[in-house]
């Protein structure tokens, strides 16, 4: 939620990191070029903000980048809705305890 409401894309051609990427010759990412890439965090987290459908990415299978996503938007939600219940308080002249 977060990132698609910012709107972010990348670019994977301009990604100076993916230089590094263990899958880089190879025609898909495996679990074993996974585990042994420098490069898995920013590979995950790009993955994650583009919904990249490759089975492997940063070390975490599509249905488990699908599950962090969706754990993400929770968290966010949840940090959103105490915000709001903050100010409504802060609104309503009541002490935000």
């Amino acid at each position: 939620m977060v990132i698609r409401q910012l709107q972010i894309t990348v670019e994977w051609q301009s990604i100076e990191w993916l230089d590094l990427a263990a899958c880089r010759d190879s025609d898909a990412a495996t679990q074993q070029a996974c585990r042994r890439c420098p490069v898995r965090a920013p590979c995950l987290a790009a993955a994650i903000a583009i919904d990249d459908p490759a089975q492997w990415r940063g070390g975490v299978t599509r249905d488990e980048r699908i599950v962090l996503w969706e754990q993400l938007e929770t968290a966010f939600q949840n940090l959103r809705d105490l915000e709001f219940t903050h100010l409504d308080r802060l609104v309503d002249g009541r002490s935000a305890g």
